[in-house]
């Protein structure tokens, strides 16, 4: 039998959810104005807002690395944090003893040197440094750091080579811009065992890197989370040495703040935010929820519209109003269960050999 080999909504476009919120209210498509439709987009922009308060939503979580600074306590989140749910200190071990490669003019040995003073600077765009561990070694990289010499925005593709001939992709992380001498973290999928590795910028920018960190041996130390006034009655809030403690401000930029103050070698920050759910935005912009979300938010959009609709005659929608509240809170509820890490329920007791009578 044959299929359509698509799944309804799966990349749902915005119009279509919006136009069937305002079907379930009676107002079909081609009665739909201009300015109903923004007004549909603010509703389902406050709805999503809404969804951040109503619990953990899963697929908003996100894992994050932040580079560490010696001697400096608190560091900027990314802007659409709602909250930080764990973190830890991640430790790990730079592996040298290789040979350093740069193409077009670059000097590779800089970018090895652990001196921020020197740099790989090359002279033509779209090149790469590569470090080789040499025949008969087999070497696995977790964990990818570069450290750039400007402000420069790279699209990087990192690749692994079992010869030092041929190169596979290993990870592409998004293009971003990289400060000077701030050390920018990647932690690989699926590492693999390689003879040699390297970064390899494709979208036209020319490599200037002050140090390139080829790292293995991660662990995990977890760190507890403080209230405000739990760090605020901290005596010695300068103290430095390994951070066990942290404590999130979450303001419109929300930020980070770890205690003890971070030294070396605790360089490297992994931690699990909430991101904010994006808005609607153009009609012809895919919804920013997972598609068994899809039905919660065509009806809690249908609710809010019947709610301005209810304000003209409120006595011939106070029943439909009730409907599709009634409506709105099952679909949610059954998503947000769906919603939910699948783990096994273990019981745990106490095992009595025979019978016991009081």
């Amino acid at each position: 039998m044959t299929t359509t080999g698509t799944f309804f909504f799966g990349e749902s476009q915005s119009d279509q959810l919006i136009v069937d919120a305002f079907e379930r209210i009676g107002i079909l498509p081609d009665e739909i104005t201009a300015q109903q439709i923004q007004s549909a987009q603010r509703s389902a922009n406050l709805l999503l807002s809404e969804w951040i308060s109503r619990g953990l939503n899963f697929w908003t979580i996100k894992k994050e690395m932040l580079g560490l600074t010696p001697n400096q306590s608190t560091y900027y989140l990314p802007i659409a944090t709602s909250d930080v749910l764990t973190a830890a200190i991640r430790t790990n071990v730079r592996n040298l003893g290789g040979t350093p490669f740069s193409s077009a003019g670059g000097v590779a040995e800089f970018a090895f040197d652990a001196d921020p003073a020197t740099a790989c600077a090359q002279t033509a765009p779209n090149g790469h440094i590569s470090y080789n561990y040499g025949f008969g070694v087999q070497m696995q990289i977790g964990l990818v750091g570069i450290q750039s010499n400007s402000p420069t925005i790279y699209n990087l593709v990192f690749e692994y080579s079992p010869d030092n001939i041929n190169w596979y992709e290993s990870y592409t992380p998004s293009p971003q811009e990289y400060r000077i001498g701030e050390k920018v973290w990647f932690a690989i999928p699926v590492p693999v065992s390689a003879q040699a590795y390297r970064v390899r910028e494709t979208g036209g920018a020319i490599l200037n890197v002050q140090e390139l960190y080829f790292n293995s041996a991660m662990q995990d130390t977890q760190i507890t989370r403080i209230s405000f006034s739990e760090y605020d009655s901290l005596p010695q809030k300068n103290q430095r040495g390994r951070p066990t403690s942290f404590y999130v401000d979450r303001q419109v930029n929300p930020s980070i703040t770890l205690w003890p103050t971070p030294i070396e070698p605790y360089n490297n920050l992994y931690y699990r935010r909430v991101a904010m759910i994006q808005d609607i935005g153009s009609l012809q912009n895919m919804a920013d929820i997972p598609q068994r979300f899809f039905e919660p938010l065509c009806a809690g959009l249908a609710l809010k519209l019947a709610i301005k609709y209810a304000s003209r005659d409120p006595s011939s929608w106070t029943a439909r109003l009730g409907f599709l509240e009634v409506a709105y809170e099952k679909s949610f509820d059954l998503a947000a269960r769906e919603d939910s890490e699948k783990t096994p329920l273990r019981i745990y007791g106490q095992y009595f050999d025979g019978w016991s009578q009081e």
